[in-house]
């Protein structure tokens, strides 16, 4: 990824799009849709893994109820476990930023014309290579630029445009080369998603434990 500071002048130039990023409680815990998204996704395949093992075990394997009571109360305890770590991580990583910025709110804007420009009021301002997006998700007030290593460039959707008849997620397809899907992802609701998955693996343990009676 190229990054690098850059001289403030170059800041006044023309730019394509450009977009004020305020990051509050509110707005971090729309951004942590991504963090709970990886977690949805490990909770399913555990799911539908879990599923398959123990229900028709139920009903051909008669000898294995015990193990497979066992099997199940151990992964409900590790599916909760793991979204009250995510939930955890989540509160933790706006404490963070409380804690390194001395404010609640965080505000910082981003440009895009030639490169992609960060600044803050705290911070020189910082460039990126349009070859450093490797993905473009959505959730319900921003836009984000996914970089490696789970990075992203976040910003809000009121972006101001300085070009006619552009789409702004047409541009950045345009402009990167090195996103592979031409798509905007849809990231929401996934706390609401993971709790969902635990409750699945509860039923499916009272499945289990029933059974074990039976």
């Amino acid at each position: 990824m190229e990054e690098f500071i850059i001289n403030n002048e170059n800041n006044n130039k023309q730019y394509d799009f450009s977009s004020t990023v305020s990051m509050g409680e509110n707005e971090h815990k729309d951004f942590s849709n991504v963090t709970y998204s990886r977690t949805a996704t490990c909770l399913l395949v555990f799911l539908i893994v879990s599923a398959i093992f123990t229900i028709p075990q139920q009903f051909f394997i008669q000898e294995s109820k015990g193990t497979l009571l066992g099997f199940s109360a151990w992964m409900l305890f590790l599916t909760g476990y793991m979204f009250f770590i995510t939930q955890k991580r989540v509160k933790d990583g706006y404490k963070r930023i409380v804690v390194s910025q001395g404010k609640d709110t965080v505000s910082y804007k981003i440009h895009f014309g030639e490169k992609i420009v960060t600044e803050t009021d705290q911070h020189a301002a910082v460039e990126y290579d349009y070859a450093a997006i490797v993905s473009l998700k959505e959730t319900n007030l921003f836009y984000l630029l996914g970089l490696k290593y789970n990075l992203y460039l976040i910003l809000q959707k009121d972006i101001k445009s300085n070009l006619e008849n552009i789409d702004f997620t047409e541009y950045i397809f345009n402009k990167c080369p090195n996103i592979k899907k031409k798509k905007v992802r849809k990231v929401v609701n996934k706390k609401k998603t993971c709790i969902i998955y635990v409750c699945a693996f509860f039923v499916l343990f009272l499945f289990n434990l029933i059974c074990f009676f039976i």
